[in-house]
């Protein structure tokens, strides 16, 4: 087996950009979640991820396992307290909303941005920006099973100083189980409707005590 490593990147290049949008469009490119935050757009799930990546560049903290091929296989994005991921100061973010249809703009706002500012502090005990956010993380899919995401996650948690609150949220039941390995407990269930069906999101924190 290679050698893997985890590192953070500060400075991006062309090629890890184009390997991060792959890893991140690959891996959610079946998700209930993407169909509806991009209103059925799903030809725009790899500009989504650019803008992701940018985002994360300018507020966040990207992380990757990476073999020493200097091949990227899987990525996490974090957000400290205090920060947060504002894609709409990313390039190509005025282009990418207009192409976003108006109901799913307002599902930005309701019920998505109430989920997020009202039921998770309820459920946390604090807000994202009051907390460490893990914000996305995928691993490709010819290389999920072997442990890379939790690296991930328990690499940067070996770094948050105490004490502090780590928190996530998932939309895929598959996922509840391998949070709750890496020491992270459900808070709370909620089902956000959309007109492409309900949206399953589990809300789960860690504490760094």
């Amino acid at each position: 087996m290679s050698e893997i490593t985890v590192r953070r990147i500060v400075e991006i290049s062309k090629d890890e950009t184009d390997q991060l949008i792959t890893i991140l469009s690959r891996a959610y490119a079946n998700h209930q979640a993407s169909r509806i935050m991009l209103g059925g757009r799903m030809d725009l799930l790899h500009l989504n991820h650019q803008l992701l990546i940018g985002a994360g560049l300018l507020g966040g903290e990207i992380y990757v396992v990476e073999n020493n091929k200097k091949q990227i296989l899987s990525v996490a994005l974090w957000t400290a307290p205090g920060k947060a991921l504002e894609m709409e100061r990313v390039e190509g973010f005025s282009d990418f909303i207009k192409e976003i249809d108006d109901e799913t703009k307002a599902w930005y706002v309701d019920p998505f941005k109430i989920y997020i500012n009202e039921y998770v502090p309820k459920v946390l005990g604090k807000t994202t920006l009051d907390s460490w956010w893990l914000s996305s993380i995928a691993t490709d899919p010819d290389h999920q099973g072997n442990g890379y995401a939790s690296k991930l996650i328990l690499s940067k948690i070996n770094e948050i100083s105490a004490p502090n609150l780590v928190g996530l949220c998932a939309t895929s039941e598959d996922t509840v189980n391998f949070y709750n390995s890496v020491g992270f407990t459900s808070k709370g269930y909620q089902e956000l409707p959309s007109k492409f069906g309900k949206l399953s999101v589990w809300c789960f924190s860690r504490d760094i005590i």
